[in-house]
């Protein structure tokens, strides 16, 4: 179910980033592209139980977002 979350995340966030007028100029599509590179390593460390590992790198891509959403969660 956490994997499947994940997955959903990011595929909401892609949708709501393609949506925007000059999508590729905005913080979104920089944070779409740091979400695509982490996501799948996170994906990789809870399918192999390695929990805090992908805490630890939730917390390093969270830092790495930009914009006013990014930044609120």
């Amino acid at each position: 179910m956490l994997l499947e979350l994940i997955s959903r995340v990011a595929s909401s966030y892609q949708c709501r980033v393609e949506g925007q007028y000059f999508s590729r100029f905005r913080a979104g599509a920089k944070n779409l592209a740091e979400m695509k590179e982490a996501l799948p390593v996170v994906h990789n460390l809870i399918e192999n139980g390695q929990y805090d590992q992908a805490v630890y790198k939730l917390v390093e891509l969270k830092e790495k977002l930009n914009g006013t959403f990014s930044n609120g969660i």
